[in-house]
Order: structure tokens, then sequence, then C-alpha cells
């Protein structure tokens, strides 16, 4: 009985120790996303686009659904000219967030714009 008594008890301290390194690791992953989209916002204002892109593509790899990473991303990669990067993230954030309106103005007017038509035509398409 002793010996399956301490069995028992070995398997919930597993079982805890488990569950205590799951939730350590959102802990951490939320802590870390928090931490760049703040530096990457300290960075924008502050008008030091290129620190701030590296920012929000970090917080970018931990979450590709933050609409406002997403945002920022967009602006930096049309400020760059890059058209089908920031078409597909600024896309993407209308999608996520349909009252965004700013999002979705600078998207229709870039779009469709005649000088970007050309370099969105081998854009692929959204579902």
């Amino acid at each position: 009985m002793n010996n399956a008594l301490h069995r028992l008890k070995l398997r919930d301290l597993a079982q805890l120790l488990v569950l205590l390194l799951l939730v350590g690791a959102g802990c951490s992953t939320k802590s870390k996303l928090h931490r760049y989209v703040t530096q990457g916002d300290k960075y924008f204002s502050a008008k030091q686009y290129n620190k701030a892109k590296i920012e929000y593509l970090n917080a970018f790899r931990l979450n590709q659904n933050n609409p406002h990473v997403l945002s920022r991303l967009g602006e930096s990669f049309l400020d760059e000219g890059d058209a089908v990067a920031a078409a597909q993230l600024l896309a993407r954030v209308c999608q996520l967030q349909p009252t965004n309106y700013t999002a979705a103005v600078t998207l229709a007017l870039f779009t469709f714009s005649p000088v970007n038509i050309p370099r969105l035509e081998s854009m692929p398409k959204l579902p």
C-alpha cells in the first residue's frame, strides 16, 4: 500500500511539473510578444522605422494574427516600395478587423493606384 501511494504521488508531481512548464512557456511567449510590440511602438514613434520593423518582425514570428503588428509591417513595406508584401499584410488586417478603416483605405488607395496595378497582378489571391 505504501509503495502504491508513493507511485501515485510521483505521478501527480510529474503531471504538475508538466503543467507548470506548459503554463510557463505560454506566459513567456506573451511577454516576449508584448516586449517586441512595445519596443517597436517606441521606435516607430521616434521615427526609427528600421529598428521598429525588426521588432515588429520578431513579434510577427510569435503571432501572425496581431492586427497592430500586421498594420505596422504593412506600412513599413509600403514605405520601402514592396507592394506585394504591403498589400498582403494590409489585406490580412482587413480580414481580422473589418472595421479598421485606416488599413482598408490605405489598401484600396494603394491597390488601385495606376502605378501599382502591374506589380500587384503577380500577387497570390487571398481565399
